[in-house]
């Protein structure tokens, strides 16, 4: 794809930092959103472990969009 969005039947996950720093994540497109404990940096570093949890919740349930 040029514009690298992914296709209409693509499943897309948007993990937002339970504390934000700056203005909340968006996403125009499909997706499902879920929220990781932590900032945008601890979300995948000291709380990479639920993070990663999370995700892998996500993909075993069927990643729907």
């Amino acid at each position: 794809m040029a514009t690298g969005a992914p296709g209409p039947d693509t499943p897309a996950l948007l993990v937002r930092a339970r504390e934000p720093v700056g203005p909340p994540a968006r996403w125009r497109l499909p997706h499902t959103a879920l929220e990781a404990a932590g900032d945008r940096f601890t979300k995948m570093e000291a709380h990479a472990g639920e993070t990663g949890a999370a995700v892998d919740h996500w993909q075993k349930q069927g990643a729907a969009p």
